[in-house]
């Protein structure tokens, strides 16, 4: 949700067509500054300094080094407006474990994974156009692996704290079709993202039997970096759960055929980011409340205050997630408010490791 959003959403689809046209050797694109994460959206955009759940990797690609297993993320908006029905569709492989993951967005395996805008034909005398980024991105938490590779005790050091790193790297391309004859493509726009994320674990700190947990987060990442699109985020993310099952007991219960003992009953994130791009006289604030039980149920609200201009506006949505076993689950999210676009999407995971730790 970034200020571009709702302009590139509510501009004439003809005057993107000129500014496309205009520029040959294109040093912009729009299918860049579109959030790809629908749990993003309905919390208002606050998602760079979220450590938790499902990773904001357009945010902040340091996100990503959270994810564990196999997981397939596509979401879709149509910003129909009455005059054209303008699309934005997107998809995403991730693959993770041990403090390193991966997100493939169509590179470098072609097909896996896209972000798309599209702006089809209002009329015989008016072009089409569709916007198509693809790209590739890695999340890195050196603790995290440090401990995967030596597989130290009970009490591992990201117990008190984490550091991940993240870097994710971009191309795009626009495809121009007037009506009646051949469409045509624009030479390729490189760009990328980098971010980093910081937490404190304030519960271990406090004290190392605590029955809850409360971590503590920020960060900072950069989107479209040196381009003229640059867009500087600061985050910072509050997450409170109770101790999952398999830490409340040194003999937990066994786990049931719908989750594993690592999962706690409720958890609750606060979140907030700061957006500004350095090319802009304008800066964004964006804040998210996020609800979950037992990771089945999410419940999300969030706010977004453009400061110059004084709009302002209120986004919510939610999630389900229906599990298959204990290692896997199919989920869908929605989001709705401020600009009026419903947004929607879809994901699949699977959590090799639960396998054989829950002998299943």
């Amino acid at each position: 949700m970034c200020p571009l959003w709702t302009l590139a959403a509510r501009r004439v689809p003809a005057a993107l067509l000129v500014l496309a046209v205009a520029a040959p050797a294109r040093a912009q694109t729009y299918s860049t500054l579109f959030d790809t994460s629908i749990r993003s959206a309905a919390m208002g955009g606050a998602s760079g300094a979220v450590t938790w759940g499902e990773p904001g990797v357009w945010a902040n690609p340091a996100t990503l080094s959270g994810v564990s297993g196999l997981g397939w993320v596509a979401g879709y908006t149509d910003y129909s407006n009455g005059v054209v029905g303008t699309k934005f569709s997107s998809q995403r492989l991730m693959i993770g474990g041990g403090g390193v993951a991966f997100s493939f967005m169509g590179q470098p395996i072609s097909g896996f994974g896209k972000a798309r805008f599209e702006i089809p034909s209002d009329g015989p005398f008016t072009s089409s156009l569709v916007d198509l980024t693809e790209g590739w991105s890695i999340g890195l938490s050196p603790l995290r692996l440090f401990e995967s590779v030596r597989r130290l005790g009970s009490r591992p050091l990201t117990s008190y704290g984490d550091v991940a790193f993240g870097y994710q790297s971009k191309s795009s391309k626009a495809t121009i079709s007037p009506p009646g004859r051949v469409g045509f493509e624009f030479d390729e726009a490189g760009t990328y993202d980098w971010g980093v994320t910081g937490r404190l674990a304030l519960a271990r700190w406090w004290g190392a039997d605590a029955s809850y947990r409360l971590d503590l987060s920020g960060a900072f990442s950069q989107v479209n970096s040196s381009t003229s699109q640059q867009i500087d985020r600061t985050g910072v993310a509050l997450h409170l759960s109770p101790a999952p099952p398999i830490e409340r007991s040194s003999s937990p219960p066994s786990p049931t055929w719908w989750r594993p003992n690592d999962v706690p009953e409720l958890s609750m994130g606060l979140a907030y980011d700061h957006e500004r791009q350095p090319e802009a006289a304008f800066g964004v604030d964006h804040y998210g409340l996020e609800a979950n039980v037992f990771r089945l149920l999410s419940l999300r609200v969030g706010y977004i205050s453009y400061r110059e201009s004084g709009s302002e506006g209120v986004t919510y949505g939610g999630g389900l997630s229906l599990p298959i076993g204990p290692w896997g689950s199919v989920g869908y999210q929605f989001a709705d408010g401020f600009d009026r676009q419903f947004r929607q999407g879809w994901s699949v995971w699977i959590e090799p490791t639960h396998f054989r730790s829950n002998g299943h």
